[in-house]
């Protein structure tokens, strides 16, 4: 069975929330306990610099741009082949998504998890469509969005 990605994004553009201010000291933690893994929280990879990306990740296995509807959209993809991806907006991480073969728990549940786990984590989707749910995540400095797509069986 084919599983669709998960996705962390940020929806808004004050990624300079990510740095303490004045003294230049990163938001991110440590890095993950196994390489090539993201934390159990993925949100907190938002923010990240292109530096930091490749202290904790190393050289992404791919490197590519993704084309928005205008120009200021564009983003450039570091794809490791872990599963997980890190989308760029200027100098910042803004979205982080996990697919196959992605493997370790993120945020209470697994790749291919049914939707009614994510729900029994989050609460209720604010935004549903039909094979995309959306939740608003609390506990961040800026709107941080999780957003899962899934299959016909409901499987994220």
């Amino acid at each position: 069975m084919k599983h669709f990605p998960l996705v962390i994004l940020l929806l808004s553009g004050t990624l300079v929330h990510a740095q303490s201010a004045g003294t230049g000291t990163s938001a991110v933690p440590a890095p993950p306990p196994a390489a090539g893994q993201v934390p159990g929280d993925p949100g907190e990879l938002l923010g990240m610099t292109p530096a930091q990306a490749f202290m904790r990740f190393g050289a992404p296995d791919r490197v590519f741009a993704v084309r928005g509807a205008e120009p200021w959209q564009d983003d450039v993809v570091f794809e490791y082949s872990g599963g997980f991806s890190l989308f760029l907006c200027l100098d910042r991480v803004w979205q982080v998504r996990l697919a196959e073969p992605y493997a370790a728990p993120v945020m209470g549940f697994s790749l291919g998890a049914s939707v009614e786990r994510a729900v029994s984590v989050f609460g209720v989707p604010e935004l549903l469509e039909a094979a995309s749910w959306e939740w608003t995540l609390p506990g961040s400095a800026w709107p941080v969005r999780l957003r899962g797509n899934g299959d016909a069986a409901g499987a994220i």
